[in-house]
C-alpha cells in the first residue's frame, strides 16, 4: 500500500481529501444530532426527520445526479459539490442562531444532495490516475478510511460538539471540507465532461440518458447479479440496522451503552479485513460473494449462544465480511463498467439498495414485537446469504457468456 501511494501522488491526494470528508461528515453529522436533539427537547420525531431529511434525497435525485456526473467534468462536478457543502455549513450556523429546526431540516437535504453529487462521479475520477491493476489497493486503502472513521469519528464529533459548542464543530466541519477542496484541486487530469444530446429538450434529454443508464445497467452481465445481489443486501441490513441494539439489550441482557463497544469491534475489524483484503489475489466478483456468504455466518453466530464474547467475536467475522464485500463491489464496478457509465450504474445501484433497506426498516419494529431479535437476526443473515449465492450463479453464468473487462481511453494505464 505505501509503495502505491509514494507511486501514485494523485490517488495520494484523493485519499488525503477522502479523510478530510469523512471526519467532517461524522463531526456533522454528530453535532446535528445533538443540536436537533437539544432544540426539540430530546424529540423522537425531530431525531427521524433529521434522519429522513439525509435519506431522502437519495430516493428523490439519485438517478438524476448519475446523468450529470457521467455528463459533467467529474473533478469539477466534486469540487464544486465541496465547495456547497462548506456553504450549507453557513446554513446550519444561521439555523442554531435563530434555533430552527426547519433550516437544520433543510441543511441536512441539501447537505446530502451535494454529497451525491461528491460520490457519483468519484469512482470514474479514480479511473483517470489508478491503472486498473491498482483498482484493489485503491478500494482497500478507501475502505481503510471508512473504517478508521466509523471507529473513532462518533466519538471525535461527540468530543468537539461537548467542548466547543455547535457552531465551531459546523465551523470546524467547514475547515476540512475546504482543505478536501484544495487537495483535489491539487489533482490533474484531463477533462471528462461530454456534450450533452439535447436535440429532444434540455429534461428529456435527461431522461433518455437516464434510461440508456437503466438499460446498460440490466444488459451488463458484471451489473446484473449486482443488482439482484443488492435487494438481498438491503433487506438484511434493513434489519439488522434495527435490531441490532436488541441484541445487546434483549439477547444479551447488557445496558444498551454496550453498542458502542460494539461499533468501535465493527470499525476495527473492517479495518483489518481492508488491509488482509488487499493481500489477496481473490477477483473482486468472488470476493464480493465470499464477503457476503462470511456476513451470513457472522450475523448466524452473533445470537447463536447468549455470551457477550460469542457476540463480539460474530460481529467482527460480520465486520471482515462486510469489508471483503466493499472492496469487492467497488472494484468489480471499476473493473467492468465502462467509464462513461460509471455514475448511472453506481446511482442506480446504490438507490436500489438503500431502498430495500428502508423497506426492512420500516418493517423491522413490527416484526421484532411480533417475532422477537433471534428469528429477525437470523432472517437477515439468510437474506445475505441468498444475496451470496444468487450473485455466484450469476456471476458463473456471466463469465461462460464471455464477461470481459469493460476498455476505455480514460482509463489510467501503468
Amino acid at each position: 500500500m505505501l509503495a502505491f501511494l509514494k507511486g501514485n501522488p494523485r490517488y495520494f491526494c484523493y485519499w488525503a481529501a477522502t479523510w478530510l470528508s469523512e471526519f467532517a461528515d461524522w463531526i456533522r453529522n454528530m453535532a446535528l444530532l445533538y443540536i436537533v436533539m437539544e432544540l426539540s427537547g430530546n424529540s423522537p420525531l425531530a431525531v427521524s426527520s433529521i434522519l429522513f431529511g439525509e435519506y431522502a434525497p437519495i430516493f428523490l435525485f439519485g438517478f438524476f445526479v448519475g446523468v450529470f456526473a457521467d455528463r459533467w467534468d467529474r473533478r469539477k462536478t466534486m469540487l464544486g459539490a465541496v465547495g456547497f457543502r462548506v456553504l450549507v455549513m453557513l446554513l446550519f450556523v444561521g439555523a442554531i442562531l435563530i434555533e430552527s429546526l426547519w433550516l437544520l431540516y433543510i441543511g441536512a437535504f441539501l447537505a446530502t444532495v451535494a454529497s451525491l453529487f461528491y460520490r457519483s462521479p468519484s469512482a470514474a475520477f479514480v479511473m483517470q490516475f489508478v491503472p486498473r491493476e491498482n483498482l484493489k489497493t485503491a478500494m482497500s486503502l478507501r475502505q481503510i478510511t471508512n473504517s478508521v472513521t466509523m471507529l473513532i469519528g462518533p466519538a471525535v464529533g461527540t468530543a468537539v460538539f461537548m467542548s466547543y459548542g455547535g457552531a465551531v464543530a459546523l465551523g470546524l466541519t467547514a475547515l476540512l471540507l475546504f482543505g478536501s477542496f484544495l487537495l483535489i484541486l491539487a489533482i490533474k487530469v484531463p477533462s471528462s465532461a461530454r456534450e450533452a444530446d439535447n436535440s429532444k429538450g434540455k429534461i428529456k434529454g435527461v431522461m433518455l440518458e437516464m434510461i440508456e443508464g437503466f438499460k446498460y445497467s440490466w444488459s451488463n452481465l458484471a451489473v446484473r447479479p449486482l443488482l439482484f445481489t443488492q435487494a438481498f443486501i438491503g433487506l438484511g441490513s434493513g434489519l439488522i440496522n434495527v435490531v441490532e441494539i436488541f441484541i445487546i439489550t434483549e439477547f444479551l441482557g447488557l445496558p444498551k451503552e454496550m453498542l458502542t463497544w460494539v461499533v468501535m469491534v465493527q470499525g476495527g475489524a473492517m479495518l483489518i479485513g481492508a488491509m488482509i483484503v488487499q493481500r489477496m489475489s481473490t477477483a473482486p466478483e468472488r470476493l464480493l460473494v465470499y464477503g457476503l456468504l462470511v456476513m451470513g455466518v457472522g450475523l448466524a453466530g452473533a445470537v447463536a449462544y447468549p455470551a457477550l464474547w460469542v457476540t463480539i467475536v460474530s460481529i467482527s467475522v460480520f465486520s471482515f465480511g462486510n469489508s471483503m464485500l466493499t472492496i469487492g463491489i467497488g472494484t468489480t464496478m471499476q473493473t467492468y463498467i465502462a467509464f462513461e457509465f460509471q455514475g448511472r450504474t453506481g446511482t442506480t445501484v446504490v438507490t436500489l439498495f438503500n431502498g430495500f433497506m428502508v423497506v426492512a426498516m420500516l418493517s423491522a419494529g413490527f416484526l421484532q414485537k411480533a417475532l422477537t431479535t433471534v428469528p429477525l437476526v437470523l432472517a437477515s443473515g439468510i437474506s445475505i446469504v441468498l444475496g451470496g449465492l444468487v450473485c455466484w450463479y450469476m456471476f458463473h453464468r456471466a463469465f461462460k457468456a464471455g464477461l470481459e473487462p469493460a476498455q476505455s481511453s480514460h482509463q489510467a494505464q501503468a
